[in-house]
């Protein structure tokens, strides 16, 4: 199974995806704009790219875990600072992690409502209880979605196979039926892997291209 990409015009669409019955969007990156890794990357000693930082952001023992459920603000704090050599302290680098999301991109939320009346939406994140309090509180997730899935709560996390395991589970349809959408490329192959057509995508317009082409 191939990883479909926006910026691949050659691609086969498997007949439009005309079985597709389940949307399902990682929301940092893709619905909500992200402020986080530029501020990483700008507290780093040396130089280190994007998709350096979100490798190490993914495979990080702290972050893992407190995304997961299984540690407090304070050990995923000092977890951090220590395994990726931050010159900040747990204060300033927690405030900072908490406006980390900045609400959704701009006409993502009328997207969602005009998808819903068409598939069965879904989120499935990597998400703590930070960041997702605001998700239900100030952005109405659970309005946009039929089913949510945070990683703090499911006990796992992506790239992990068994979050994709969960959800498929945890929905009723089978994973031909499904596409997911992330922007991360490890979550994406990994979701492939169990069987969900997936894209590869950065951002909310590449986003809006990728859904138009299900029905091109």
């Amino acid at each position: 199974m191939k990883i479909f990409s926006v910026n691949n015009p050659d691609i086969d669409r498997d007949d439009a995806f005309s079985d597709v019955k389940m949307l399902v969007f990682d929301l940092g990156g893709v619905l909500i704009e992200l402020t986080g890794i530029p501020v990483i990357m700008n507290w780093m000693n040396e130089p280190v790219s994007e998709d350096e930082i979100w490798k190490k952001w993914l495979r990080s023992p702290s972050v893992r875990d407190f995304e997961s459920g299984r540690s407090s603000i304070s050990e995923f704090a000092a977890g951090v600072i220590d395994e990726l050599e931050l010159p900040v302290g747990s204060e300033e680098f927690l405030e900072q992690f908490a406006r980390w999301p900045l609400g959704y991109y701009q006409g993502a939320d009328e997207f969602l409502l005009d998808l819903g009346e068409h598939y069965s939406l879904a989120c499935l994140t990597n998400t703590n209880p930070i960041h997702w309090d605001r998700a239900l509180s100030q952005w109405n997730v659970e309005k946009y979605f039929h089913s949510c899935f945070a990683s703090h709560i499911m006990g796992c996390v992506k790239p992990d196979r068994i979050i994709f395991e969960t959800l498929l589970r945890s929905v009723p349809f089978d994973a031909s039926e499904i596409i997911f959408f992330d922007d991360n490329i490890l979550n994406v192959e990994t979701a492939i892997l169990c069987g969900i057509r997936s894209f590869h995508v950065k951002g909310f317009d590449q986003l809006k291209r990728a859904v138009e082409s299900l029905s091109a």
